[in-house]
């Protein structure tokens, strides 16, 4: 059995879109204090002087670059001119403490309450008090266990002390697997067919639901014809084929009841 392991990539592209003399110099990578290669930062140097871009996929671990500057943050641009001095700051999810100037962006966290596929909602209970505009058109991350999917935010409606989400068009469902066969003792499921999602491997944590949608699980692990859940909900209900066409369908969904919510806040600075 093939245990899902947590990898994360970045894959770092500057394009410079000019028809006359190149504005941008030169390009490269800055190393980060302590090493770590869930993050990336990089110096991009121009006629106006320099602009320093810098991406974490873990922001909770902080790190020092070679000119001072600590980020514990998802994502931060810096612009300074020919003297180094800092003139714009913008930081997403985190925080950044840069020539004196500390920008801090709250992040707004919760969880997932209810999953409404067929409206492309969502309902979410969050940890602080914020409003409709402070919503709208934002980033949301959900995450489970090693599994994370980030959407954006196109509605949102106060219900009490829940907010419904809509996330626009876009489709959770992010795979199906015909059942052949289901294993209780185990927690193990048996496919014919090659688990194939619409954008990337199976991630563990991706929530798993019988074909009527009445019973869920996490998936634990995967290997060639077999998925192990985790979860207390009995597995029979995966074998019972609900729209009668002969097939038992195990779908993999991108987020699920139980989910953290994090929507990361943003800070601007300018001299």
């Amino acid at each position: 059995m093939l245990h899902l392991p947590i990898v994360h990539s970045t894959f770092v592209t500057v394009i410079e879109a000019s028809r006359s003399a190149p504005f941008i110099r030169r390009v490269r990578f800055l190393p980060v204090s302590p090493e770590a290669p869930h993050t990336v930062a990089i110096e991009i140097s121009h006629q106006d002087g320099h602009d320093i871009v810098f991406l974490s996929l873990a922001p909770e671990k902080g790190v020092t670059l070679p000119d001072g500057t600590t980020c514990r943050t998802a994502f931060a641009v810096m612009r300074f001119d020919r003297t180094d001095a800092l003139q714009r700051a913008f930081v997403s999810g985190g925080e950044v403490l840069v020539q004196g100037v500390r920008l801090h962006a709250s992040d707004i966290t919760g969880s997932v309450q209810e999953v409404l596929p067929d409206k492309h909602e969502v309902v979410v209970r969050l940890r602080r008090d914020v409003d409709e505009e402070e919503l709208r058109h934002r980033l949301i991350q959900f995450r489970a266990g090693a599994h994370r999917a980030d959407y954006e935010i196109f509605g949102a409606r106060r219900e009490g002390k829940q907010w419904r989400l809509w996330l626009g068009g876009y489709e959770f469902l992010r795979g199906r697997a015909l059942v052949s066969e289901v294993d209780e003792a185990k927690r193990l499921v048996r496919t014919p067919t090659v688990l194939a999602l619409e954008a990337g491997a199976p991630v563990q944590g991706m929530p798993v639901s019988n074909e009527a949608r009445t019973a869920w699980w996490r998936l634990k692990s995967v290997a060639r014809g077999e998925l192990v859940l985790d979860g207390e909900a009995p597995l029979a209900p995966l074998k019972v084929d609900a729209d009668g066409d002969g097939r038992p369908i195990a779908l993999v969904w991108d987020f699920g009841v139980g989910d953290s919510v994090y929507i990361p806040a943003q800070a601007e600075y300018a001299r």
